[in-house]
């Protein structure tokens, strides 16, 4: 009778023992993937900056090569107007 209470206890201790280790592994493999998301996340929004910043080169393009009409130049004056917006923004900021 002692013998199976003891032998069941090591299975349980053994049991025990293992679903720690599991855990462990789980909680490094969770900060792992926090790490790698994070990581992800910056060099999307690098990307993200990326075509923003040839997004407005091509604009520019093709504002001094050619000549825009009807929505292409709406568009274009727009973009321009919320520059001009953001630059007064800034500099209203640095002057106070």
């Amino acid at each position: 009778m002692d013998t199976d209470v003891t032998a069941h206890l090591r299975e349980v201790s053994a049991k025990l023992k293992q679903l720690i280790n599991n855990y462990k592994a789980l909680q490094k493999e969770n900060s792992d993937l926090k790490e790698a998301l994070l990581t992800s996340k910056e060099k999307q929004k690098e990307l993200v900056a990326k075509v923003e910043a040839l997004d407005q080169q091509i604009l520019i393009i093709k504002a001094s090569t050619t000549k825009m009409e009807g929505e292409e130049k709406r568009l274009f004056e727009k973009k321009i107007d919320q520059y001009i917006k953001d630059i007064e923004k800034t500099i209203s900021v640095l002057s106070e």
